[in-house]
C-alpha cells in the first residue's frame, strides 16, 4: 500500500513512467522502426537521383549543366524534408505510445502491487483492487476480487458465516 502511494505523489512527466522498461522497450521498437524506415526511404530516393543523373550523363548533358544543379538541390531539400518530417512523426509516436504504454503498464503495475500488499498483509488489510477509468484490463479487477473473496458478496457471505 505504501508503494501506491508513494506513486500517486510523483508529479510531471515522471508520472508517466510506472513500467520503465516495458514502456522504454516499447518506445524503442518504434524508434528503431522509424529511423529504419526513414533510412530505407534515404536510401531509396538516393537511388532513384543517381539513376536521374546517369540519364544526363547518358543524354550528352555537360556535368554543369542546370540539370545536375537542380538534381543536387532538389535531394538536399527532400533528405531535409524527410528528416524534419521524421523527427515530427517520432515526437508524436513517442506522445502517443507514451498515453498508450501508461494505460497497459498502469494496471499490471497496481496489480503487483496490490497482490504484494496482498500476500504481505492479508486480506483484511487490502482494499478491492480497482484500475483507472479508461485503462485497458479494466475487466481484470473485478475478477480478482471475486477470486480472492473482495467482492461485496464475498464478504458479505464470510461475515454471516461468522
Amino acid at each position: 500500500m505504501a508503494k501506491a502511494r508513494i506513486e500517486k505523489k510523483r508529479r510531471g512527466l515522471a508520472r508517466w513512467w510506472v513500467y520503465p522498461r516495458f514502456q522504454l522497450s516499447i518506445l524503442g521498437v518504434n524508434l528503431g522502426v522509424l529511423v529504419g524506415g526513414l533510412l530505407g526511404v534515404i536510401l531509396l530516393t538516393a537511388r532513384t537521383y543517381r539513376q536521374l543523373r546517369e540519364m544526363g550523363v547518358q543524354a550528352g548533358l555537360h556535368p554543369t549543366h542546370a540539370y545536375f544543379e537542380f538534381l543536387d538541390f532538389q535531394q538536399g531539400l527532400m533528405n531535409r524534408n524527410l528528416w524534419v518530417g521524421g523527427g515530427a512523426l517520432l515526437a508524436v509516436s513517442t506522445v502517443f505510445l507514451m498515453l498508450y504504454t501508461y494505460r497497459i503498464a498502469g494496471p499490471i503495475v497496481r496489480l503487483r502491487s496490490f497482490l504484494e500488499d496482498y500476500v504481505t498483509h492479508g486480506r483484511d488489510a487490502v482494499k478491492r483492487l480497482k484500475f483507472r477509468k479508461g485503462d485497458f484490463l479494466e475487466d481484470l479487477s473485478p475478477q480478482v476480487n471475486l477470486a480472492l473473496g473482495l467482492d461485496q458478496k464475498s464478504k458479505n457471505a464470510a461475515k454471516k458465516a461468522a
